[in-house]
């Protein structure tokens, strides 16, 4: 008994967490995307090289297509 019920609310939850997951925001790359800054130059210097590389490469490319 508890079962059944147990496995209706788990196929419940698993439609819900589906369809949450195809939502759409519409508009283009310079509506969603936004420059990603550091608050402070701790923050900056704790990130690790690797993504600081990501994160001025991402820059770049918003300041070339959206200005």
């Amino acid at each position: 008994m508890w079962l059944k019920k147990l496995m209706r609310w788990m196929m419940t939850l698993s439609v819900i967490v589906l369809a949450a997951g195809c939502a759409v925001k519409d508009g283009d790359y310079c509506d969603i995307a936004r420059p990603i800054w550091w608050d402070s130059t701790q923050e900056l210097d704790d990130t690790p090289t690797g993504i600081t590389r990501q994160i001025a490469k991402h820059n770049e490319t918003w300041l070339k297509v959206c200005q």
